[in-house]
């Protein structure tokens, strides 16, 4: 993301493989290095752009957090996103729904989108959390898959130093 700091093409290539083994066994999901292998900065725009050209066929969803629907107006071509996929909005903070589906409703009457809420379990899981309990040496087995886990470990990812 352009906005977050750069942590490195090992560690973008170790996050990409890390998403690769946790949709591994789910047919509809696929992963592209498209913008890690790419030079210089992606906007999201660009890259749905470009699928949507090689692929006319297929219809794209962009899964954000839903916290994220309240900057998405700062990002480069808000209105160009809403037209390139179906945007889901990922709710781990069940106790704002009614928050974030006002915000819901002033996207898509702004911007035309298809935005959708995607329900995920209320967990207060997030990557922070992992990141701290790996370099502290405690378990995260219930946090993520057990690939995910495994590969974190023989990487010495997010370990201390």
């Amino acid at each position: 993301s352009p906005h977050k700091p750069f942590m490195g093409e090992d560690m973008n290539r170790h996050r990409c493989r890390m998403v690769e083994l946790a949709i591994a066994d789910n047919p509809l999901f696929d992963i592209s290095y498209r913008e890690i292998e790419s030079a210089g900065i992606n906007y999201t725009y660009e890259t749905l752009r470009q699928l949507n050209k090689e692929q006319p066929d297929t219809q794209f969803y962009f899964i954000l957090g839903a916290d994220s629907l309240f900057d998405f107006e700062d990002w480069r071509e808000p209105g160009i996103i809403s037209q390139e996929c179906i945007l889901l909005a990922a709710a781990r903070d069940h106790c704002r729904l009614e928050e974030i589906q006002q915000q819901i409703r002033m996207l898509k009457e702004k911007y035309d989108a298809d935005i959708r809420i995607l329900n995920t379990p209320d967990m207060e899981i997030a990557s922070a959390d992992i990141r701290g309990r790996i370099a502290g040496g405690e378990d995260i087995s219930q946090m993520l898959p057990a690939e995910v886990e495994a590969y974190i470990r023989s990487h010495h990812l997010y370990e201390k130093g």
